[in-house]
């Protein structure tokens, strides 16, 4: 499932809403269940280069920068 192609059809990225989320779809493992966990690739990798916030400050979850996400 890591072709480019696939379409994740309930996901929508958090930080710059597309959706759904085509290709890789990366989920946090820290923050709760819920609409905004999922990053689409640019924003997973916004988010490894330090220019996307996760989490948003509409979640309530640990301090930014202990977050975990699975491809």
């Amino acid at each position: 499932m890591n072709s480019p192609d696939v379409v994740h059809v309930w996901s929508h990225c958090h930080n710059c809403g597309l959706s759904p989320i085509i290709g890789p779809c990366f989920r946090c493992e820290i923050c709760p269940q819920g609409p905004d966990i999922d990053l689409c690739t640019t924003c997973y990798e916004g988010y490894r280069d330090g220019w996307v916030v996760h989490p948003d400050e509409a979640i309530a979850a640990p301090k930014p920068g202990t977050h975990r996400f699975r491809r």
